[in-house]
């Protein structure tokens, strides 16, 4: 479970800062000294395409696997049985 999520942790940060340096961001470690960074317009339009159209192409994805998961009420049924009898057959 932890590599999962240190795994998902570090893919994320990284994809973040790609799409950021795909708008045109500018690190800290570009400037000179003392002077100060001006981000160009381009960089806003990636950090709210970071918060809102990003996220919710992998949310919609999944979404659209959900119509091929096969789960009912006759499903769910079955499987609590086969749940119930195996609890009682190991004890």
């Amino acid at each position: 479970m932890m590599v999962g999520l240190k795994s998902g942790l570090a893919i994320g940060g990284a994809l973040v800062a790609w799409i950021l340096g795909l708008y045109g961001y500018l690190p800290i470690e570009t400037s000179l000294q003392g002077q100060q960074i001006v981000q160009p317009e381009t960089v806003a339009q990636g950090t709210k395409m970071l918060v809102s159209i990003f996220p919710s192409i992998p949310f919609l994805m999944a979404v659209g696997l959900l119509f091929f998961y096969d789960i009912n009420k006759n499903k769910e049924i079955q499987i609590e049985q086969d749940l119930y009898k195996q609890r009682n057959s190991t004890n």
